[in-house]
């Protein structure tokens, strides 16, 4: 396709939706650089193509494809880009494994916003990120998660980030917020799920507004599931629009490595066990998570 300025290849991902619509963008001020358009007519084809035949999604689509979603603002320039990736809980580190060492792999300066705690260091190390560390509460504290957003403001104004992407609906919020104020060129909310939904009353109102404000300010956003995209869009939550779900659906893909553990390191055990439990020619699938009622 044809594109007016060299781009990395790596980085065609991250033009997608610019291509597709053939529009004019014009890179962020700090960078003084002119607008420049971009067009193409075969890649909307292409990538729906390879995202309807996807059956099982992995953590690399998943990095792949939050790269594609820059769909307004394009920055062009020859230093590396910033992304900045974000999350109430230390805990949702697991949420992220491969992605930011993926783009990390791919020349981008990488960072993860999070509170500090031991596990979130060694993710830093393993993903060769640098971590952003913030002081945020799960639960709604007006005096606290204001001061929580002066300082991802401030964490903004000193990395000045290409791309955020944010996860978890609080730090999701204050994120797109800090975002907006400090003109982030391209924002990412990842939806990983609502918190309303077995809420009733003040509480529940409460959040939806904050989910309508989070997915407001972002440029996109990716629902991990269709039925979670589909209960967005009926709500009015986010715009169908903007809204994204990666092939079939995952929050971070699945790493079929992790299923195959015998058949890697012990493959006499494993067939003993198939033989055992007759299951030769047999697929064992197992699964864990919450059934959530969205009918």
């Amino acid at each position: 396709f044809p594109v007016t300025i060299a781009l990395h290849a790596d980085d065609i991902w991250l033009r997608i939706n610019s291509l597709l619509k053939g529009i004019k963008v014009s890179t962020n001020s700090r960078y003084n650089k002119d607008p420049i358009t971009i067009k193409s007519s075969q890649l909307e084809k292409l990538v729906s193509k390879m995202f309807r035949k996807a059956e099982m999604i992995s953590s690399l689509e998943i990095s792949s494809t939050i790269l594609n979603l820059a769909s307004s603002k394009i920055i062009v320039m020859n230093k590396k880009q910033k992304l900045i990736i974000g999350i109430t809980a230390e805990g949702s580190v697991n949420l992220l494994r491969g992605q930011l060492k993926y783009f990390k792999d791919r020349g981008y300066d990488t960072y993860l916003m999070s509170p500090d705690s031991l596990r979130v260091q060694e993710f830093c190390i393993k993903e060769g990120c640098t971590h952003l560390s913030i002081k945020i509460e799960r639960e709604i504290s007006l005096f606290k998660d204001i001061k929580t957003l002066f300082q991802i403001i401030q964490l903004f104004n000193n990395v000045k980030p290409e791309i955020i992407n944010f996860g978890t609906p609080k730090v999701s919020l204050l994120g797109m917020i800090a975002g907006y104020l400090t003109r982030v060129p391209f924002r990412i909310y990842t939806c990983r799920g609502f918190r309303f939904e077995h809420e009733k009353g003040l509480k529940r109102r409460i959040l939806v507004v904050m989910e309508k404000i989070t997915s407001k300010l972002a440029h996109k956003v990716i629902c991990i599931s269709p039925s979670l995209e589909k209960l967005a869009v009926n709500l009015q939550i986010v715009d169908a629009q903007k809204s994204l779900v990666i092939a079939k659906g995952s929050s971070n893909g699945v790493n079929l490595s992790l299923f195959k553990p015998l058949e890697n390191d012990n493959p006499e055990k494993c067939i003993d066990l198939k033989k055992r439990f007759d299951l030769q020619d047999k697929k064992v699938i197992g699964f864990i998570g919450r059934v959530v009622d969205r009918v």
